[in-house]
């Protein structure tokens, strides 16, 4: 019902607050299953829909920090 009465607006696709995606809503979605496209004429790049895919399936993942270099440093 949402997408029929909104067709043509922003739907603003989020995970933990940060908007990961902005398509516009092209036409109603009458099930429970849709597809998400890219307002741009060139479309999504793979890189970006496989992005998103992977966030919308498995959510935000950890970020990883690394050590590049541990010292000690002491009196001497």
């Amino acid at each position: 019902m949402y997408t029929k009465d909104h067709v043509g607006d922003v739907l603003a696709i989020t995970l933990d607050g940060v908007v990961i995606s902005a398509p516009v809503i092209q036409s109603h979605i009458p099930g429970r299953e849709g597809q998400i496209t890219s307002g741009d004429t060139q479309g999504f790049k793979v890189e970006e829909a496989e992005s998103i895919a992977i966030k919308l399936k498995y959510g935000a993942l950890p970020i990883a920090l690394h050590v590049i270099q541990n010292r000690t440093i002491g009196p001497s």
